[in-house]
Order: C-alpha cells, then structure tokens, then sequence
C-alpha cells in the first residue's frame, strides 16, 4: 500500500483504496546525515560537537518544508528516540549543508551552526555509543528517514 491509504482485512473490497491521512509517511525531501564530528576525544567536558545534514537534490535547498524532521538519539540500545532532546529540522539553507551544533561547537564555529542543541542528551552531544538519526514523526508515530 502506499502512504495515506487505509488497508484492512475486515470488509476490504480489493478495487477501492479508502484515502486517509496516514500517521507515518515518508518525506517528500531527500536529506541524509553526513557527518558526525566529535573534535576532542581526550576531554569529557565542553567537548565542540557536531552533526551535519546534506540535501542533494537542489530542489530541497533553500526552502523551508513540513515533513515533521527531527534529528533524534537513541541512547544506547534504545528502540525509542530520546523525544525531550529531539532538534526539529524545518528548512535546509541554499548551500545543501545544515549543521546542528552542541554548546561548544556553537561556541567555537557560532555561523556555520544552524541549529543548536543544548541538551546535554541531545543528539549532538552522542559520545559514540549511540545512533543518531533523522526521523519523521512524534512519539505517536514516525519513520526513520536516515540513521547514522
């Protein structure tokens, strides 16, 4: 079936699609997670770190869009997103490239941030052990659109 239309098998008649608003669909916009930088592995605190996000088709570039994006963390073998943390992404610039920043690496790089997360359990602030991943959806519902 495709996104927005209702399947069932009670009282399904096979030549008539029901269209419904879907809960889960994919979105329209091709953005995938590029980088993901961790510039000081030696220290534990204010430790400058990053995520980058990339469009490639230039149609998704300079535009902002409702496709319900956020970048989210999955703590460790988690199968739900850390929601409280999660970075709404609703535009990406002209230049293809939105990078979401922790504290210090807002701190050193401040323009090239386009997003700043300053949860300590953000997505831009994973140590390693964790996937990040760009999802549409809330906890009622989403879809994975990219996981690094």
């Amino acid at each position: 079936p495709q996104c927005g239309q209702e399947v069932s098998p009670d009282g399904m008649d096979i030549n008539e699609w029901k269209e419904v608003v879907g809960p889960v669909c994919a979105p329209e916009a091709t953005i995938i997670i590029t980088e993901i930088v961790d510039k000081d592995v030696d220290s534990y605190t204010n430790v400058p770190r990053y995520v980058e996000l990339y469009a490639p088709r230039r149609r998704h570039r300079g535009m902002a869009f409702d496709h319900d994006l956020k970048l989210v963390i999955f703590h460790s073998d988690s199968e739900e997103p850390h929601w409280p943390s999660a970075v709404s992404i609703d535009y990406m610039p002209e230049s293809g490239f939105l990078v979401v920043c922790n504290k210090a690496a807002y701190e050193s790089y401040r323009s090239e941030c386009a997003e700043v997360s300053y949860d300590i359990a953000g997505p831009a602030n994973s140590n390693g052990n964790d996937q990040i991943a760009l999802i549409s959806g809330d906890e009622s519902g989403w879809f994975v659109v990219d996981i690094y």
